[in-house]
């Protein structure tokens, strides 16, 4: 019988869980989530739910707002949407932000309070 182990350092699951429009980091359209100076953050998952029509963009940019990629884009819609569901990315494929990197979720049209993004990141210290 052989034993698993996993390789590399620990790391401790944070949460980024915002309800409600008027609690977004920007606005009531867009929310920035950054990672913390000396840490990096392995995207793990994610959900949103418009509780307006619009479309919806999330993207990964670095700490001089340059893109680095678009992870997610809806066409407009309401409801529930998991951020692997319209992405080329598998969920286990490895998505590593830096200190200063940031998601930026984007809706097409502002949000209420029924607006919610909720993304959980495996972070290492560095």
């Amino acid at each position: 019988m052989t034993e698993f182990h996993w390789i590399g350092h620990g790391g401790k699951v944070k949460d980024s869980q915002v309800t409600g429009a008027s609690n977004f980091s920007e606005d009531t359209s867009n929310h920035k989530i950054t990672v913390p100076a000396g840490k990096r953050w392995r995207l793990l998952y994610g959900v949103i739910y418009r509780d307006q029509n619009a479309d919806l963009t999330i993207a990964l940019k670095d700490s001089g707002d340059k893109m680095l990629n678009i992870l997610t884009y809806a066409a407009a819609g309401t409801g529930w949407l998991n951020i692997w569901q319209a992405t080329n990315y598998r969920a286990n494929a490895p998505i590593i932000l830096k200190a200063g990197d940031y998601v930026l979720v984007t809706f097409g049209a502002a949000q209420g309070a029924g607006g919610i993004i909720n993304m959980r990141f495996l972070e290492y210290d560095v």
